[in-house]
């Protein structure tokens, strides 16, 4: 909290304050100036305007022909979130119109944010008002209005004041901000291929199925960086489709249908392939469809290529999750099982 203090420095008379003078506080009470302000104001021209409202509350009537002793306010917030300390804080001072034991006057911090009638206080003036109530975390929160038929300290504040207030009036603490998560890192489907990826690939593949031909990942570790698809994603893809090889569901490997394509849970088909080049490149043809360009050398293999033209979406696998299947967690299986590969 970044303050400024101002007591010595504003105008006073202090033959005219009340005794006496050092009072109990265990409240604050809430003020606006209620003309026009500028938000873009400067702290020098805060202290300028603070000290006007000082030779005001010296030369105004406050009942009697009482003249004031200074400005009443102990703490004033400038819009650049600077709180001007003008006061002492147990100074008895006329504020809130209510003037006996337990009244503002007597038992209250009273705090003029300085804002406009017509606008808001700032992001940082209300940011210095959590940690300046936060010193006195017990006292009881009221508004000048709550003390007196006022406008003060307008309908801003006082909202605010509302909104950070339990059902006692005290201060709820600040909130810090919700821990943001991680960026998701970005993992491409179109890109250069990891060098040793056939190795890798194999190995991954006899790792988890040791009965399974590694052709399929000499394939992709061949065929895939042609595409300009990285062979580490779409041969991941394949392994999630088929389960490694050992084709669980719908697909039957003499399909050599390695993602899935055309399979329908309905008629209980899938499109088949004469060869495992075939099947792998139209694999890779249909991620074109999703992440590149027509590439007949691919894409012809696609037997359902024109069903679904060039999408052309964000080089991530992420895209593919309730696209290429409906789960929303696909492309995550798709980055587990791509990290594996390592």
């Amino acid at each position: 909290m970044n303050t400024q203090n101002l007591v010595g420095v504003l105008p006073r008379e202090y033959g005219n304050d009340p005794q006496p003078l050092t009072q109990v506080k265990d409240k604050w009470t809430l003020h606006w100036p209620g003309e026009d302000v500028d938000p873009a104001m400067d702290d020098n021209a805060a202290v300028a305007l603070i000290t006007r409202i000082a030779q005001e509350h010296i030369n105004r009537d406050w009942g009697g022909g009482q003249r004031g002793g200074g400005i009443m306010y102990h703490r004033v917030i400038g819009p650049t979130g600077t709180v001007f300390i003008t006061r002492d804080e147990t100074d008895w001072t006329w504020h809130s119109s209510v003037d006996g034991p337990g009244g503002g006057n007597r038992s209250s911090i009273a705090i003029l944010v300085v804002y406009g009638k017509t606008g808001a206080s700032t992001s940082a003036q209300n940011a210095a008002l959590d940690e300046l109530i936060a010193t006195h975390a017990t006292y009881v929160v009221y508004g000048h209005r709550d003390w007196t038929p006022t406008t003060c300290p307008g309908d801003v504040l006082y909202q605010y004041a509302q909104d950070h207030t339990d059902a006692h009036g005290i201060w709820l603490p600040a909130l810090a901000p919700a821990p943001q998560p991680p960026p998701v890192q970005v993992v491409p489907v179109l890109g250069t291929t990891a060098a040793d990826v056939e190795r890798r690939l194999g190995l991954a593949l006899l790792r988890q199925n040791g009965a399974a031909s590694i052709e399929a990942a000499r394939l992709y570790a061949e065929l895939a960086p042609l595409a300009g698809i990285r062979a580490e994603i779409a041969f991941a893809q394949a392994m999630k489709e088929t389960a490694w090889l050992t084709y669980p569901r719908l697909a039957r490997p003499e399909w050599n249908n390695f993602a899935g394509l055309g399979c329908s849970e309905i008629s209980h088909t899938c499109n088949v392939f004469a060869t495992a080049e075939a099947g792998v490149r139209a694999h890779l043809g249909h991620l074109l469809c999703y992440f590149g360009d027509h590439f007949p050398a691919f894409c012809s293999f696609d037997q359902r290529h024109d069903l679904v033209g060039h999408k052309h979406l964000a080089n991530d696998v992420r895209e593919l999750s309730g696209k290429w299947a409906p789960a929303p967690d696909y492309a995550e299986r798709i980055v587990t099982i791509a990290a594996s590969l390592a």
